[in-house]
This record gives C-alpha cells, structure tokens and sequence, in this order.
C-alpha cells in the first residue's frame, strides 16, 4: 500500500517542481530596467556602495562587541556607566543602520530626475554618516576590549 501511495505522488512532485523551474527560467530571462535615470546611476551606486561595502560589514562587528561586552561582566555585576554609554552606542548604530535599510527607497516611477537626484544626495549624506557613526562605536568597542 505505501508503495502504491508513494508511486501516486511522484507524478505530482514532478509536476509541481516542473512549474517551479519553468517560473525560475522565465525570471532569469527577465532584464529588469535601472531604478533610477541613467545619469544619476552613478550617484545610486555610490549610496549603495556605502551601504555594501562599508556599512554592512560592520554589522558583525557590532552584535559580537556588544555580546562581548556584556560577557565581561558576569549576572551579579551591574555594567559600568562607560560600557553602559558604550553599549548604547553600539546599539544607535545598529538602530540606525536598520531604519536606513527600511526606509531607503530604490524604485523612482513616476519621480521627476531633479527630485530622484535630491533624494538620492540627502541620502548618500545620511549612509555616509550613518557608516562614520557604525566605524567609530566599532573602534570604541574594539578599543574597551583591547584593555
């Protein structure tokens, strides 16, 4: 009786992965447009490179140093004031980085290029501040657990 059940099912697996192939390669075919006028593609990819290249990476570092710091106190110590301060920092970076990401928008229908191009300026501005925020909690933090 399994074996009756089983050969009945591969007929359905097959079709259902089937569908779901022919929906990938029709994606993959798929070459979507750029987000944003071409002229200003250079000034998207500059925001964006703050992001990926600097900004992300420092996620990492700042989770682990704040696990880090809370480790060297044990449940009975209360943390000091300069690891609480420390800790708080590492935290509004983290905060900061998180609203960025939700609130960036990457789709510009429908927008006029000069409003694209303010938007996408006010925004390199607030990434590039946001990173020089994010490298210096790390560098404080990196520093507190040299000692």
């Amino acid at each position: 009786m399994k074996k009756i059940l089983m050969l009945a099912c591969i007929p359905l697996a097959v079709a259902c992965s089937s569908g779901h192939q022919e929906e990938q390669a029709s994606q993959a075919h798929e070459v979507p447009g750029p987000p944003v006028p071409v002229a200003l593609r250079p000034l998207y990819d500059s925001v964006l490179a703050i992001h990926d290249n600097s900004a992300m990476p420092l996620m990492d570092p700042i989770m682990s140093s704040k696990m880090k710091i809370k480790g060297l106190y044990d449940s009975a110590q209360s943390i000091s004031e300069e690891d609480m301060v420390l800790l708080s920092q590492l935290e509004a970076a983290n905060d900061s980085m998180m609203e960025w990401m939700h609130n960036f928008e990457a789709k510009y229908d429908g927008w006029p290029e000069d409003s694209v191009r303010e938007y996408l300026q006010s925004e390199y501005a607030r990434i590039y501040r946001i990173d020089e925020q994010m490298k210096a909690a790390v560098a404080k933090a990196k520093a507190r657990l040299a000692q």
